[in-house]
């Protein structure tokens, strides 16, 4: 009898081993032997010796290693359900939150959103002795870790880790590389990984992800500068982090960005300047007159008052910059305005290399007022001639009251309100009275203006960023408060374990049971504020899921030898019930079956399914449309054998998706006979 060769959908997650050793086959059939297993023997016979099983090299090993980056391509059985009632706008809004072990959750989305994040923004547990940190022993021997009413099992309990008990590092080194072997997948292309991280694993994690993403795909490393040093320190006292930036292609990257942020107070200073350069033309008091009067006690009148000039604007300008001490640096350069409104600074045309320049460079500029040349940089001009006289036909370059000055380049404020992004970040306040604010409490949470500005170097209209360390929803709000500024439409997957929280802890007295219900309930508040500020498109809402095992009855059943009897049995029983059924899934749980189906064989979350009420009247018939395609999708195990005329006559270029319940030798011939590889059973 020859094995049926009708394609299964997927009901779990890729296994991303046999997906890495089927392409090596694909490119190196002859290192497997004739049984299909890898053969080291055969490998040695293609490569050189010296570079096969060399003991003394530099590498990164730890205890756990390899095991911990086999269960990062392994299968996940569970699936994500949807959660209605904690969800914001569910219907309209392509924002996600999802509770659960970001594992697995990883997994779950390796189909749907493979190379599809543009930017992964984590804030992982620091390792510090009071953090907790993911045990990922369920994995192998605790069998499914969750129940279908979401709760955690002691399987998945967080642990705090440490020093003594002799693994802190390797146990945090195993827990972080397979979230991001797996997290990598996700990645496009020009994607890019920021991590946060202290002291405490700042150096192992820069080699681990040299490790995963390849040392020459590293972007650098920003030094946050928090304005604070730790006052418990007996050691130097740290008062930074570090945060690490990685792409996953760095060709790609930076063809498509460049790593620039806004300027922070570019609008500001325009908009100022703007005001001032308004009044020019106008009859008013001088500032000075008025400010002496007013410490006189007199009333400025109509003879105080003159013709406002450009020199005042500049003048008012200037006294205004000078007064704010959030200015400085290179934004404070910019402290001139022309004569057509712009502002501007002054900078240097000299040739900066310690070559000479070419001759041609050394041509003198000639002043336009009392035309003669004015003097050249030592080393010659920064541009050729032909460039220097565009600059003049464009008023860019800046002359003195005569030739004895030399010339020097006008740029331009308006035409550089971006920088790069630096190494340094200096921010020292924090988001206390904002989250107090709305009625949230949680302790040290990323401030939302430091997400901003470092997703603002990676990210543009359309992005999709993940974090899937989420807390207490930091990423979530700086995407919204940017959408709101910008007018732009970054969306976001968010990802957290419904740890609980202590019951002494500010969060529990204020009614929150895990950290992904504060989670939630913050990104509710902050997103409510943003959709009074801005426009009616602005996306502020966001579709709750949580991770629960799979509907699907052959991932139900496995005989665990750590649980007890009981639970074995209850699970035996849950297993026959739905085995037993008349029909597949009861109507309760349907959509979440079709979620399942549609997760984990590309149709993606935001699926639209249409019933086809009219044409087929036997049998429930769904068109399930998501990510740019879509099937026919049956899951009753009765197919009427009219639903099967309709679907030969009018639905021959359709894939199709039936019960495997459902067909019979005969059946299944018929559908496959004319659907081919379009017919796939559940």
């Amino acid at each position: 009898m020859t094995e049926d060769p009708t394609r299964k959908v997927n009901i779990t997650s890729p296994n991303l081993n046999k997906e890495r050793l089927s392409e090596l086959y694909r490119v190196m059939p002859d290192v497997f032997d004739g049984e299909g297993q890898l053969s080291e023997a055969r490998i040695r016979e293609f490569f050189p010796s010296d570079q096969i099983g060399v003991t003394e090299k530099f590498r990164f090993e730890w205890v756990g290693k390899q095991e911990s980056k086999k269960r990062a391509f392994t299968p996940s059985q569970g699936t994500l359900v949807m959660d209605m009632e904690r969800s914001v706008d569910f219907k309209n809004t392509k924002n996600l939150v999802i509770e659960g072990d970001n594992l697995e959750v990883l997994k779950l989305l390796q189909i749907s959103y493979f190379e599809k994040v543009k930017c992964i923004y984590i804030d992982p547990p620091y390792n510090t002795g009071s953090d907790f940190i993911y045990p990922d022993s369920f994995a192998e021997d605790k069998g499914a870790y969750w129940q279908k009413n979401g709760d955690v099992k002691e399987g998945v309990k967080l642990v705090s880790l440490t020093e003594a008990n002799g693994r802190k590092h390797s146990q945090w080194l195993n827990m972080m590389q397979a979230r991001l072997y797996t997290a990598r997948n996700l990645l496009r292309q020009d994607g890019v990984i920021i991590i946060h991280i202290d002291e405490n694993e700042g150096h192992r994690l820069r080699m681990l992800l040299e490790e995963i993403f390849g040392d020459t795909n590293f972007l650098g490393e920003i030094i946050w500068d928090k304005r604070n040093p730790k006052g418990d320190s007996n050691k130097v006292s740290y008062q930074h982090e570090s945060i690490l930036l990685f792409a996953k292609n760095i060709a790609q990257f930076r063809d498509r960005n460049q790593l620039k942020v806004p300027k922070k107070n570019a609008q500001l200073m325009l908009k100022k300047a703007a005001y001032y350069f308004s009044k020019v033309g106008q009859r008013c008091v001088p500032p000075q007159i008025s400010e002496a009067l007013n410490l006189l006690g007199m009333q400025a009148t109509e003879d105080y008052k003159k013709e406002y000039t450009l020199e005042d604007a500049n003048h008012d300008y200037q006294r205004w910059l000078a007064k704010q001490s959030a200015i400085s640096g290179g934004e404070a350069a910019y402290r001139y305005i022309d004569v057509t409104g712009k502002v501007y600074r002054p900078v240097s045309m000299a040739w900066p290399n310690n070559q000479p320049a070419p001759e041609e460079y050394f041509t003198p500029l000639v002043h336009p007022v009392v035309r003669k040349p004015c003097p050249v940089p030592a080393k010659g001009w920064r541009n050729p001639p032909r460039t220097m006289k565009k600059l003049l036909d464009e008023n860019r370059i800046i002359f003195g009251v005569d030739e004895t000055t030399q010339p020097r380049r006008k740029y331009i404020l308006e035409e550089n309100t971006s920088e790069n992004l630096a190494s340094l970040l200096y921010y020292g306040s924090s988001d206390d009275a904002m989250l107090k604010k709305i009625g949230v409490h949680f302790e040290n949470p990323k401030p939302v203006e430091v997400a901003k500005r470092l997703l603002a170097g990676v990210i543009g209209d359309g992005d999709l960023v993940l974090d899937f360390f989420a807390g207490s929803g930091t990423a979530g709000q700086a995407i919204m408060e940017m959408n709101s500024e910008s007018h732009k439409d970054v969306t976001f997957i968010l990802v957290q374990i419904p740890a609980k929280i202590g019951e002494k802890h500010a969060s529990s007295i204020a009614g929150y049971k895990t950290i992904s219900d504060l989670c939630i309930d913050r990104l509710k508040k902050s997103g409510s504020t943003y959709v009074k500020e801005a426009s009616k498109i602005l996306d502020t809402g966001f579709r709750v899921y949580h991770l629960a095992e799979s509907y699907f009855p052959e991932n139900m059943f496995k005989y665990d030898p750590v649980k007890s009897q009981k639970e074995n049995t209850d699970a035996m029983k849950r297993y026959l019930e739905v085995a037993g059924q008349t029909a597949l899934f009861n109507d309760n749980e349907l959509i979440n079956i079709i979620t399942e189906i549609s997760l984990k064989n590309g149709f993606g979350l935001f699926f639209t399914l249409e019933k086809m009420r009219e044409r087929f009247k036997s049998n429930e018939v769904y068109r399930l449309t998501g990510n740019g395609k879509d099937t026919l999708l049956c899951l009753d195990v009765d197919l009427n054998e009219e639903t099967i005329e309709i679907l030969i006559e009018h639905y021959e270029e359709d894939q199709v998706i039936v019960s495997s319940d459902a067909l019979d030798t005969t059946k299944n011939w018929i559908l496959r006979n004319t659907f081919g590889d379009k017919l796939s059973v559940v």
